[in-house]
């Protein structure tokens, strides 16, 4: 039953946690740079979604974060992966 849990919670934690955890980057609290070496595969995934699935994405992580000036800017861990694989 634990194992059960384990293994079907830990992948579960890892995608709800992106968006409360770009919040804290934001905020200052994580570095952007750790934070992208932590959700690197996340961010990989999202860097090939269609366009349409990549703006839900990003609506549902806009929930747990505070605009800046009624804008929100791309999550680090995000940009950083887009730079890393030279996409325009």
């Amino acid at each position: 039953m634990a194992v059960g849990i384990l293994i079907f919670g830990s992948p579960a934690f890892y995608l709800l946690s992106f968006g409360p955890a770009c919040d804290l980057c934001d905020k200052g609290f994580v570095s952007g740079y750790a934070l992208w070496a932590f959700y690197r595969p996340l961010a990989r995934v999202y860097c090939s979604l269609p366009i349409s699935t990549r703006n839900e994405f990003m609506d549902w992580i806009n929930n747990f974060r505070t605009p800046r000036n009624n804008f929100y800017e791309t999550p680090e861990p995000l940009w950083r992966e887009w730079e890393s694989q030279h996409r325009d």
